[in-house]
């Protein structure tokens, strides 16, 4: 049993179409013009954003100008001690770049095929849409970059109204069940506090699973088993690497199934040119805890 899911997600992010959708009388017609002008500058504007990433600045280059706001003349001893603190946060989460040596050179064909990627994927979304919208659409490209008619907009808000509606009614049932399981754990989980985490990888350890995620959070699903695994391959986000990828949760949910509990995660892989899939990661086990460790352990606080 899950709520959410794939078909929920498509209609959940549906929902918000209208709110990002602005009228346009040039989008009224197909305009091949129009259309060009509008991915140029959405291009540029993604390329921009892309190069000015932190990851392809030089961390030495930035840690020198860290040192020497700490030892400016001048300034108050609270200012002095407040940056020190930056400087030495930023050593340490820039030390392995630093210790690598020269930065990472900006790709624009890379970037390129990253921009094309969300293009694609955004019209795949919009073709989800009712037909009786999509027919009123002259170019479904223009309506990807957030443009259409008055017509369209004005199909759109009952749309995305009554879909958000639903979809958030949806997400609410799944809340309650999953606070119903939660009273029967050992200890309290928080299971949607795992939304938008990136699970690097999972261990089995004698009859038990181990789930580790990227900000140091462990889940102990005890004495464990894998329900359904729809994708064999994790890509392991490394905020140290540029397109290095990542599996996110999307959305989690608990129930309880006799005297076991179920854990459905909405994964997202995606690739080093954002390409995404959707998929399903289920356990089941006796008990689910959540394993404390210095990286995580304020959350109880």
């Amino acid at each position: 049993m899950k709520y959410l899911t794939k078909e929920w997600l498509i209609q959940y992010k549906l929902s918000y179409i209208n709110s990002v959708t602005k009228k346009s009388k040039q989008a009224q017609t197909q305009n091949i013009v129009y259309y060009n002008n509008l991915y140029r500058n959405r291009y540029l504007k993604f390329i921009e954003l892309e190069k000015s990433d932190e990851i392809y600045s030089d961390p030495r280059k930035d840690l020198e100008l860290c040192e020497q706001r700490m030892n400016e003349q001048g300034i108050t001893e609270e200012e002095r001690k407040l940056r020190k603190c930056i400087y030495r946060y930023y050593a340490k989460t820039c030390e392995k770049r630093i210790a690598a040596g020269a930065p990472f050179m900006f790709d624009e064909n890379h970037a390129a095929r990253k921009f094309e990627e969300g293009l694609r994927q955004k019209i795949e979304l919009l073709k989800q849409m009712p037909q009786t919208i999509l027919d009123k659409v002259a170019d479904i490209g223009v309506f990807a970059f957030g443009y259409v008619s008055e017509e369209v907009k004005r199909l759109l808000k009952p749309y995305c109204g009554e879909l958000k509606r639903q979809c958030k009614g949806v997400l609410k049932q799944a809340e309650r069940e999953t606070e119903k399981a939660e009273k029967y754990l050992t200890k309290r989980l928080g299971v949607s506090e795992y939304t938008e985490l990136f699970l690097t990888d999972f261990i089995f350890k004698n009859e038990d699973i181990y789930l580790l995620f990227d900000d140091g959070d462990k889940l102990l699903i005890k004495n464990g088993e894998i329900l359904e695994r729809e994708e064999e391959k994790l890509f392991v986000w490394n905020a140290d690497i540029p397109n290095s990828g990542w599996s996110m949760v999307l959305a989690a949910e608990l129930y309880r199934i006799g005297e076991k509990f179920e854990i459905h995660f909405l994964m997202e892989n995606r690739n080093e040119y954002e390409r995404c899939t959707v998929w399903y990661l289920t356990f089941r086990g006796t008990d689910i805890q959540e394993i404390i460790t210095p990286n995580n352990e304020f959350r109880f606080k």
